[in-house]
């Protein structure tokens, strides 16, 4: 697994490549798309090729794509193949519905 740094890195990086995307589906320009967000279009394209650096911008550029910022993560996070290390639930599929205390299934 990589260290967080890297961690850090791949997922700015996807970040930038799906607001580009997701600009380029609106058929939005640069200068239009940071024109709304209220950021210069160098900025906009350093976000895009580097990553965002400021959350707020992130979440205005969500907004303006018509995307919640969750969802804009999310998609960054699968991109950039990462993965939240997570305890093992045993036999429980997250489909399942976990039974309440003192409820057993049979």
């Amino acid at each position: 697994m990589p260290d967080k740094d890297e961690a850090t890195e791949a997922l700015l990086k996807a970040l930038g490549e799906e607001i580009r995307s997701w600009r380029l589906r609106r058929k939005m320009t640069r200068g239009d798309l940071a024109g709304q967000v209220g950021i210069s279009e160098t900025t906009m394209g350093r976000i895009e090729r580097e990553g965002p650096a400021d959350v707020g911008d992130t979440w205005r550029i969500a907004r303006e794509l018509g995307i919640s910022f969750p969802d804009l993560v999310r998609r960054a996070e699968e991109a950039a193949a990462l993965s939240v290390e997570t305890p093992s639930l045993g036999a429980v599929a997250s489909t399942e519905r976990l039974e309440e205390p003192g409820e057993f299934n049979e």
